[in-house]
């Protein structure tokens, strides 16, 4: 066991020795015009035991040797000895200042065999990982460069011209950061060989699992930022003497892309798109460090200049220090502290006028001018957003506490499946994980989760709007349309505008990189705010790059563009004086109105799916990017496709304000045949496409099921969940009742608005720019994720709230009033 152990400890170990040994343990360096200290050779390419044929020259019958056949032929080296050599006089003719500075003083091999062990472990495991990725590249029709072996793949991790800038000063201005360079090529001292070993070490090389889909080289970040390291350069002064320069570590994220390919990183850098060293790499990003004294500018031209014989160039580059990243004062991020400091200032103002009225008794102060500024208050805010209300009202539908909570999670926990799915480090099993398993089903065909808030805003909106009808006599159309739109708008652009500003510095890690271009969330917010302020998200749709700031404002958008036409749909029961018919045939005009529209809103979805042949719902086995973009387009983010469980709400609210206080009185066998029925729909809505969503078995298309689904599911759900709400609301939920109206999900309730709005961003921060090593992809993982991103998500929403929400509730309440009601 401790031999097998130590064999497998010394395989890394052998081949970072490679990359850095030289004549005084050994090995030489052969110096010749293709040296590898000229800037796009491979790192140390030249480099091997003294005696040993190079393996690039070693050769049989005319054609260059398999390297594993290279390393069996010469197998008797041993300890740094070449063939036919003592092993004495190791350090002769090595420079003093290099003579007992090897980094092999530090390591000992006593047993020949168990390095000839290492040597073979680590040829096995490559040429293994090797023939699977071959294997791969001709399944799938690739065709790869010719020449390609397995050296080439080794090679691949040992070219500094991928990783460090060129040493040649015609592309490299600064003449410090050559100095740097060469010193990590030619380190002298001890000193500078440790800071080279961990430069090196540092680097995003290849990584473990490869064709497992950890298609990531991140390397490693905090190894990089903790350098501090030394090297000689010219005084400038009078003396010629050599004085040390200090220069710490700087880590760069790199993305590459096909030079003759204008498309942006995310169609250019797609496995298996990154070619940099001539073959087929699986790579998305790698990451390098280089001496601080190096600019951005420097490593991109040196790469650019590098990569350009392979047709590659550099799609991305963000290189990061220790140092606090600098605050760039821009009209935007100004205007943004401001408003936040003018925000806490009133939060905290609020409260000490709250504390002191409360203090000195002087109750008439809440009456007078600085009743405005009560609105603010944090400490009443607070209190009203975490109160629990255990007496109980029986006009409140207290079911809708744990189901819009429950929804929210349901939301939540399938965007984390998917959102951050590019970094994880086992995509290869995902298949494997996804395929089959019940549990993958609830986060593949999670949709409905969004269909139950359209359900409960429908609901909320007709019970609201009747009943104000019914307590005042008439409905202020004005004041209907403001709050809404205040309610909805003023937290979206809050968040919008700190998301634009402040996002920059929220990113640390490799994957800051993602800062800049397709992926960026800063730019997505200041250039597409409008969008989601103005409710019109859900028009612009695009393939793959980011169409507005907050990814699920396209559901804001759509409930936006329903709740305009409410009054519309509802127009029989609030101008009921328009109909000269007793109030139950006016109920049956308004019910058969409403009908119509669902109807409507059956039709359309299927006519649209039959005739552009969509699939019946976004599924995971669909590959073909141009068809899921165009169910997106008119189908998934269209308002006209998705007002069926809105309107089943709709009705449901309808329903409650035509029998007030009455208890609606059922048999039992209604009952149980009630909860049948909706558990047996809401389940085959969801499992209904089982054999749509297994990955890679995509089972063809089929018409009859694609309209049927289309046209129909959205609606069974709705009546699902329209059952629920009523067998609670009336009595007879029984423990599904007791569940979902527990006091204890009020608070939360209060706050899923926000945590909608927030939740993606949050996700996005912690879990893509804030990601150091790629993710382990599992159910329990995500299960674990996705409670983290709540949490989180809570916090950010309940600042997002007392900021907005509880504000302008309590403002809107002061400037916005209802007539009184009706005695």
């Amino acid at each position: 066991m401790i031999s097998g152990t130590t064999t497998f400890l010394c395989v890394p170990l052998l081949l970072l020795l490679l990359t850095s040994l030289d004549a005084s343990s050994g090995y030489v360096i052969e110096d010749d015009p293709h040296s590898p200290y000229n800037h796009g050779e491979p790192f140390f390419q030249n480099v091997h035991p003294r005696g040993l044929p190079d393996p690039l020259e070693d050769v049989a019958d005319g054609r260059r040797l398999h390297p594993a056949l290279s390393l069996n032929k010469h197998s008797e080296i041993h300890d740094g000895v070449p063939e036919g050599g003592s092993g004495t006089g190791a350090n002769e003719g090595a420079p003093k200042s290099r003579q007992g500075a090897s980094p092999l003083t530090r390591f000992s091999f006593p047993d020949r065999g168990l390095q000839r062990a290492a040597a073979a472990a680590s040829v096995s495991i490559l040429e293994g990982h090797w023939a699977r990725m071959k294997s791969k590249i001709e399944t799938q029709d690739a065709e790869g460069p010719p020449n390609t072996d397995l050296w080439d793949l080794l090679l691949f991790v040992m070219r500094s011209d991928l990783y460090l800038p060129s040493t040649d000063r015609t592309l490299v201005q600064s003449e410090q950061c050559v100095r740097d360079v060469e010193t990590i090529y030619k380190p002298d001292t001890e000193e500078q060989w440790s800071t080279a070993f961990r430069i090196v070490d540092s680097w995003g090389k290849m990584p473990d699992g490869l064709l497992w889909g950890n298609i990531q080289a991140a390397g490693a970040f905090d190894e990089c930022l903790s350098i501090r390291g030394n090297s000689s350069s010219s005084n400038t002064s009078s003396t010629s003497d050599d004085v040390l320069s200090s220069f710490k570590g700087k880590y760069c994220s790199i993305s590459l892309k096909d030079s003759v390919n204008s498309g942006n990183v995310t169609t250019a850098v797609r496995m298996p798109g990154l070619q940099a060293s001539g073959f087929p790499s699986l790579y998305t990003m790698y990451g390098t460090c280089m001496p601080s004294s190096c600019v951005q500018e420097d490593l991109l031209i040196s790469l650019n200049e590098a990569l350009s014989k392979s047709n590659k160039s550099v799609a991305q580059l963000y290189c990061q220090t220790d140092d606090p990243p600098p605050l760039h004062f821009t009209p935007g991020l100004v205007v943004m502290i401001c408003l936040l400091s003018l925000f806490g200032l009133l939060l905290l103002a609020g409260a000490a006028l709250d504390c002191w009225i409360d203090f000195s008794g002087k109750k008439e102060m809440r009456q007078g001018p600085l009743k405005y500024l009560l609105a603010f208050s944090l400490t009443t805010n607070l209190q009203k957003m975490f109160h629990i209300n255990t007496a109980g009202s029986q006009e409140a539908i207290t079911c809708l506490y744990g189901m819009r909570v429950l929804s929210m999670a349901w939301v939540v926990w399938c965007h984390q499946y998917m959102m951050v799915i590019f970094v994880e480090g086992n995509l290869g099993s995902i298949t494997n994980i996804f395929n089959g398993h019940w549990l993958s089903q609830i986060m593949m065909n999670g949709y409905p989760s969004v269909d139950s808030f359209f359900f409960m805003s429908g609901l909320l909106v007709a019970y609201g709007i009747l009943r104000e009808r019914k307590h005042t006599g008439k409905v202020n159309l004005l004041v209907f349309y403001v709050h809404r739109y205040i309610r909805l708008a003023v937290p979206i652009l809050l968040l919008c505008g700190f998301l634009a500003t402040f996002t920059e510095y929220l990113a640390h890690g490799p994957n800051a990189l993602w800062l800049k271009g397709s992926f960026s969330l800063q730019e997505a917010c200041q250039n597409y705010w409008w969008r989601d302020a103005l409710f019109i998200t859900n028009f612009f749709v695009a393939r793959s790059t980011p169409t507005s700031c907050l990814g699920v404002c396209w559901y804001t958008a759509v409930d936006f563009q329903i709740f305009l036409f409410t009054p519309l749909i509802l127009f029989p029961f609030l101008w009921e004086e328009c109909f000269r018919v007793t109030k139950r045939k006016l109920n049956i005009v308004g019910l058969v109105w409403l009908g119509v529209v669902v109807c409507i809103s059956v039709l359309v979805p299927g006519i649209i799916t039959g005739i552009d042949e969509l699939p019946p719902t976004g599924i995971m086995s669909l590959s073909d990017m141009d068809m899921s973009y165009k169910y997106n387009k008119e189908v998934y983010m269209a308002s006209w496709c998705r007002a069926q469980p809105y309107l089943v709400g709709m009705g449901l609210g309808i329903l409650f304000r035509r029998d007030g206080k009455k208890k609606v009185k059922l048999e039992m066998w209604q009952v149980v045949l009630g909860w049948l029925i909706a558990t047996a729909t809401g389940l085959a809505v969801i499992f209904g496409m089982y054999d749509y969503n297994q990955i890679g078995k995509y089972p063809g298309y089929n018409w009859a099921d694609s309209v049927f689904y289309a046209s129909l599911h959205r609606l069974a759900w709705g009546l699902a969940l329209a059952w629920v709400v009523f067998a609670c609301h009336y009595g007879y939920g029984g423990v599904v009742n007791s569940f979902l109206s527990h006091p204890s999900w009020q608070p939360l309730s209060r706050l899923t608005y926000c945590m909608f709005l927030v939740a993606i961003p949050v996700q996005t921060i912690i879990y893509v720019y804030n990601d150091f090593y790629p993710l382990y992809f599992s159910h329990l993982n995500k299960v674990l994720e996705t409670v983290g991103a709540l949490f989180v998500s809570g916090v950010g929403a309940v600042l997002l709230s007392l900021c907005t929400e509880a504000p302008v509730m309590g403002l809107e309440k002061l400037l916005l009033r209802r007539d009184k009601e009706k005695r």
